[in-house]
């Protein structure tokens, strides 16, 4: 779980910067679906 949080807090940062990037607004999503399970 600890790898999920490190991960989403990445791609969070990644997605404030390039907040129209699917890919990553993609991988956010499946991660926070992974956290929450």
């Amino acid at each position: 779980l600890g790898k999920y949080k490190d991960a989403l807090e990445y791609a969070t940062v990644a997605q404030s910067l390039a907040p129209s990037n699917a890919k990553v607004n993609k991988l956010v999503g499946i991660l926070r679906e992974n956290i929450s399970a």
